[in-house]
């Protein structure tokens, strides 16, 4: 498990990487996603990697904040699943919207979890 968590981790800080240097990326994935069942492919991630956190925290040096993150994650999931598909769309419109600013700092963010959720799977 703590593999699955390590391989999402770096994906997580690389496409940090790769979105800070091209800011327009977050928002090509958003619109990948951007169907009913892109919408049900998004909660369900969202809803295996909170268990995965869930499940694998205890064995890792950070183990309360990997909780913390986990119920997030899977109550964000959750709270996807019953959301309306307008709504979604709404929001990744709005997301495609911001400015290149607004996605580097959140580049910055995913680089910065992704690398953290590494360091604490590793060590």
């Amino acid at each position: 498990m703590k593999l699955i968590i390590l391989a999402t981790s770096l994906f997580i800080a690389i496409y940090g990487v790769m979105a800070f240097i091209k800011p327009g990326r977050f928002c090509a994935l958003a619109q990948r996603f951007d169907s009913v069942t892109g919408k049900y492919a998004a909660a369900a991630f969202r809803i295996v990697f909170g268990m995965l956190m869930l499940y694998t925290g205890p064995e890792t040096a950070f183990s309360e904040f990997f909780r913390l993150f986990g119920i997030f994650a899977v109550l964000a999931g959750i709270f996807l699943l019953f959301m309306s598909y307008q709504r979604f769309h709404n929001i990744v419109l709005w997301w495609c919207a911001q400015s290149a600013s607004f996605f580097r700092s959140f580049a910055v963010f995913a680089i910065l979890l992704g690398s953290f959720l590494v360091y604490a799977v590793i060590f």
